[in-house]
């Protein structure tokens, strides 16, 4: 699935099959989902399906299994910043609370807000640092599920109206310009209901996301 091939045999090579570092992390991630133990450097380094399987094999009998699989339980509290992440705060932006990324789904079929909702409140409450908030610049705290909103979604039914790409660019950039990095919530949705298609936007902070996590987070909300 991650590297885009009906057939793989288990000693072809992950790399020239077209992997890399980030489909790499990518398989991790699912292969976690599945409850089997890999690491990145087990993909890059064993590069076939047989190699890496003799490896997990090994770990299940040795009783390493379980130590290698991260805690899944609700994590909260003060996270030091990273350099970058100063870096961010130092530099004093006027609207830092718009340095976000974001991506916009489409589903001809149409999204039930319901079920975006029920998604979203799954994928935040797995990813901890979807939950984070910053103090002033100078901390960086996790809150507990309890405590935190969480996130924000939006749905706007456009299927009489019409869609005005003006008005939705308007409605864009203000609803990630009212992001609220001291008290949250981070991810920001807003549904778009039109004649042709629903279409789902999705905002982050650049702070808690890049590529890589959008590459995690995509497949996780549809499985949700």
């Amino acid at each position: 699935e991650i590297l885009g091939m009906e057939k793989i045999g288990v000693r072809d090579n992950f790399f020239e099959l077209g992997g890399d570092s980030i489909k790499a992390i990518r398989m991790v991630s699912r292969s976690r989902e599945q409850g089997i133990s890999v690491t990145v450097q087990d993909i890059m380094g064993l590069r076939t399906v047989e190699e890496i399987a003799r490896s997990v094999r090994a770990a299940a009998v040795s009783g390493g299994e379980d130590e290698a699989l991260p805690t899944q339980e609700e994590i909260s509290g003060e996270v030091l910043l990273t350099p970058i992440q100063k870096q961010f705060f130092r530099t004093g932006y006027p609207h830092p609370e718009h340095f976000n990324q974001a991506m916009m789904i489409k589903s001809e079929a149409g999204l039930e807000p319901a079920a975006v909702s029920g998604a979203l409140r799954v994928l935040v409450s797995h990813h901890d640092m979807l939950r984070a908030v910053y103090g002033g610049g100078t901390a960086q705290r996790i809150l507990p599920v309890a405590e935190s909103r969480l996130f924000d979604l939006r749905v706007f039914n456009l299927r009489e109206s019409g869609v005005d790409p003006d008005l939705l660019e308007s409605m864009n950039t203000s609803i990630q310009s009212d992001m609220d990095l001291e008290s949250g919530p981070l991810v920001k949705a807003v549904l778009y209901q039109t004649g042709e298609g629903d279409h789902l936007l999705v905002a982050i902070p650049h702070l808690v996301v890049d590529g890589v996590s959008w590459r995690i987070l995509s497949p996780a909300f549809e499985t949700a």
